[in-house]
């Protein structure tokens, strides 16, 4: 099976309100067996990618709750 972003199951993580910055989103993801084994940074170069195919920017991932915040474009 191959490593999934779940962009459909985004929620609002923190909101920007009238500042400057951008909101910062939430999604879960999933890992393929294949991916067990590559070190962080190619799983994190892999994941901005795909991110930014839809516009996002990848903010910070966490490895332990397999969940990733971006902001979007």
């Amino acid at each position: 099976m191959r490593s999934i972003i779940f962009l459909s199951k985004e929620k609002l993580h923190l909101s920007a309100n009238d500042s400057d910055h951008k909101d910062i989103f939430i999604a879960p993801f999933f890992l393929g067996i294949d991916d067990h084994s590559l070190p962080f940074h190619e799983l994190s170069f892999r994941m901005s990618g795909a991110l930014r195919k839809h516009n996002r920017f990848l903010r910070h991932q966490y490895w332990d709750e397999m969940t990733i915040l971006y902001t979007k474009y």
